[in-house]
């Protein structure tokens, strides 16, 4: 059991703490934007530029992967995200640029490099759960983020909370080199793969390429709603800063929960993709809610339609990354991982930009919310018929 929890335990912790650093402007922006001098719906651009790297860096991390171990990956990942939050605290336009491009390669490699850790040493009718809570960091990090961030932008200014999260990242630096050896020591060498030979295998299976791509569409909504909630919150709905950071909390609290309940009552079933395609429509029902919330609304209905909404776009993540790692050939689920997370971001790029070239355009953030709601329903149809069609082959 020890062989298993110790390396979970660390792969949740790294991933919360880089989702925590990923979402740390985005949970201070209305303090930011106003201090530097740019427009807060610029947030969407940030994201688009965030997960441009994570993609980019997550595409090419299968090498060092095989070279360094995923131990090594996890720390340069952590002094990517330190560094990036330290850079933002420069406070001028070029710095808050160079911050998200650093605190992006903090995202991109995680995927791959937790693969490596995890799947010698967890059992493989363990996968959808093991991977489900080591996910489960993502929405974690990014509750803590909306929860701890807008109180220490408020008490220590908001380069203190950037300063004081990038603290943390360093230990954790610190903590996962003194834990190495016992969460890779006995590992096997990880098979080197031809750079593009991971893609080609996802293309070339039908499981894989529709998860791939399905996962994309998801992506577009779970890191546009993620990204653009606060401010949203905040501009079009009334509400103040710290209580748009606790909705947002509340709703990766739930996304977690949520997680957790999935992982463990996918492993049970005979084929995930139905319930990942579930997970989809409900997502899309979710952004239509809270696009429809307004200043007049109660505000426990407005924080109903947002945490529902942010829930279920964050709720799919451990169930997708465990099906690539099952379905990956053996020895590859490292690279078969970093090949996949870099498709899968590539909708964090295409969605928040497009959502922030929409409401620019249009002036209104319910034609952004609407792009949102027919990517990511169009997903959950997709894997929905995938899950019938391999229920008939069954």
């Amino acid at each position: 059991m020890r062989r298993a929890l110790v390396p979970l335990i660390a792969t949740f912790l790294v991933q919360t703490l880089c989702s925590a650093a990923v979402l740390a402007l985005a949970t201070m922006m209305p303090k930011v934007g106003p201090d530097v001098g740019v427009p807060s719906w610029v947030i969407g651009a940030f994201t688009a530029i965030i997960y441009a790297v994570a993609a980019s860096s997550s595409f090419f991390s299968a090498q060092p992967l095989a070279r360094f171990g995923g131990v090594r990956l996890c720390q340069a990942a952590l002094l990517s995200g330190a560094l990036g939050l330290l850079v933002m605290t420069l406070a001028t336009p070029l710095a808050l640029i160079v911050g998200v491009f650093l605190v992006g390669g903090s995202n991109g490699p995680l995927n791959a490099a937790s693969a490596a850790i995890l799947v010698h040493r967890v059992p493989p009718n363990w996968y959808s759960a093991a991977f489900t809570l080591k996910q489960t960091g993502v929405p974690f990090g990014f509750a803590l983020s909306g929860a701890i961030v807008p109180p220490l932008a408020t008490w220590l200014g908001w380069q203190g909370a950037a300063w004081s999260l990038a603290a943390v990242l360093t230990l954790a630096i610190v903590t996962l080199q003194l834990l190495s050896r016992e969460l890779e020591g006995d590992t096997p060498p990880i098979a080197r793969a031809a750079l593009l030979e991971p893609m080609r295998v996802i293309f070339a299976d039908r499981r894989l390429r529709a998860l791939a791509l399905a996962s994309l569409l998801y992506v577009v909504a779970q890191h546009t709603v993620t990204f653009v909630l606060v401010t949203y919150l905040v501009e079009a709905c009334g509400l103040s800063m710290v209580v748009a950071g606790q909705i947002l909390a509340v709703s990766q609290f739930g996304a977690a929960a949520l997680r957790l309940v999935l992982g463990s009552f996918a492993d049970r079933l005979r084929e995930r993709l139905s319930l990942l395609g579930g997970i989809g429509v409900l997502t899309a029902c979710g952004c239509a809610a809270v696009a429809l919330a307004r200043p007049d609304w109660p505000l426990l209905a407005i924080a109903a339609a947002a945490v529902i909404c942010g829930t279920t776009a964050a709720s799919w993540n451990g169930l997708s990354v465990g099906e690539f790692v099952r379905w990956s050939p053996p020895g590859q689920a490292g690279a078969i991982n970093a090949a996949s997370t870099a498709i899968v971001f590539s909708g964090g790029v295409v969605g928040p930009g497009l959502f922030s070239a929409v409401v620019g355009a249009s002036g209104s953030y319910l034609a952004g919310f609407a792009l949102i709601v027919v990517a990511v329903g169009a997903g959950g149809l997709w894997l929905l018929i995938e899950g019938r069609r391999l229920r008939r082959e069954a």
